[in-house]
């Protein structure tokens, strides 16, 4: 299977959605998937890291909060075909977005949700940024929150609830694509939770 994994930064950008990513493609790879990053940087450059093609695409915004790709929307809306399944990073990054709302291919997004902004300003435009955030949720075709307290967190603030939830060892599993139910993958890395998302929501569990 290709995947894209879509993620707002990655490897050597130090953080805690940059170091999952990296050990979720890792892993798919050791298992036998193809697996392309797709990320945004100061500079657009191609590289090969742990035997993943990373893909960064030049800012258009460079500010901290807000690093926007227009370069990497434009990709997504051309080339999201290429794969068969794309998973996006973080509910709470631009870079998600065009994952979502550029194309058709089958999407899971992973949200690394933490229910609000943490400066006065990203709390203020947080509101305003749901309707977004409800668009980006409702085109997935599965959620997967990484532990249990974001789980609980996006069940309580969530104005869309999942229709449903589970929890399984957390792994990098074999995304959904349009065949249908994904095989677990367990490892011992911790624990995750998956909730359906969308109305092409598949059944069971994926890590």
């Amino acid at each position: 299977m290709k995947i894209g994994v879509v993620t707002g930064a990655y490897h050597p950008d130090v953080g805690g959605v940059e170091t999952h990513a990296r050990r979720l493609c890792a892993a798919l790879v050791a298992a036998g998937d193809e697996v392309e990053v797709l990320t945004q940087h100061g500079v657009g450059t191609d590289e090969t890291i742990d035997g993943v093609l990373v893909r960064r695409f030049p800012l258009t915004v460079a500010a901290p909060n807000y690093r926007f790709s227009l370069a990497l929307w434009r990709y997504l809306r051309d080339h999201a075909g290429r794969y068969d399944v794309l998973h996006a990073h973080s509910y709470h990054a631009l870079a998600a977005l065009p994952a979502a709302l550029t194309n058709d291919t089958p999407l899971v997004f992973t949200p690394h949700y933490h229910g609000t902004g943490h400066s006065r300003l990203r709390r203020a435009l947080h509101p305003i940024y749901r309707p977004v955030g409800r668009r980006l949720v409702a085109r997935s075709n599965r959620l997967i929150c990484v532990t249990h307290a974001e789980r609980n967190c996006w069940n309580a603030t969530s104005r869309r609830p999942p229709t449903g939830s589970s929890s399984s060892p957390m792994a990098p599993t074999r995304p959904p694509s349009s065949g249908g139910a994904v095989p677990n993958r367990p490892t011992n890395q911790g624990c995750a939770s998956s909730v359906s998302a969308g109305s092409n929501a598949t059944s069971g569990s994926t890590g």
